[in-house]
């Protein structure tokens, strides 16, 4: 018997899928811990406590590090999606027809939300940035104690006589108006 004669066995779309699936989660597999451990290095930096003599220039600079190590992880998500979603796109566009091309087109389906939300995570990263950037300065930012004693005198010397003023509008008027009635 020749090898040209041997029956091979049919493919069936299950088995295609399920080969695609095993090989995107391989792929994601491969991908994760750079990614992971990238992420995991970011955030220890965020979280760790910062000196309290630390320049505002430095810490500013930490944050800034912070922030531009979690967008390129994001941003490495997202080519790592675009890769399988160019994969999938191919395998689609391959298929001939049939029971294949719907797994194919299942795959390539399953790759375009993948990449979509990759690409969101990134967008909300980038939009975040600043805010968190913003957020950490300010909180680094140390005023003397005798700086809030001299706003709060300030304000009380200020708004103290303009309260009183409007206080004697709203409550001297309407009392002036009533002895103004009982005099008639």
């Amino acid at each position: 018997m020749s090898i040209h004669a041997q029956a091979v066995p049919e493919l069936r779309a299950e088995d295609l899928q399920a080969e695609e699936l095993r090989r995107l989660s391989r792929l994601n597999r491969q991908a994760r811990p750079e990614v992971a451990q990238v992420q995991a290095r970011a955030e220890a930096r965020r979280r760790a406590p910062a000196p309290t003599e630390e320049p505002w220039e430095v810490r500013l600079s930490r944050v800034i590090a912070a922030q531009e190590v979690t967008i390129r992880a994001k941003a490495s998500e997202v080519k790592t999606a675009a890769v399988a979603l160019r994969r999938a796109e191919a395998a689609y566009h391959q298929g001939e027809g049939g029971p294949s091309r719907d797994a194919h087109l299942q795959a390539l389906l399953a790759a375009q939300e993948r990449h979509r939300q990759a690409v969101d995570g990134l967008r909300e990263v980038e939009h975040a940035a600043p805010l968190v950037i913003a957020r950490e300065v300010a909180a680094s930012w140390r005023l003397p104690w005798w700086l809030a004693v001299v706003g709060v005198v300030g304000l009380l010397l200020v708004a103290g006589p303009l309260l009183l003023g409007v206080l004697a509008l709203v409550v001297g008027l309407p009392l002036l108006a009533f002895a103004g009635a009982l005099r008639c």
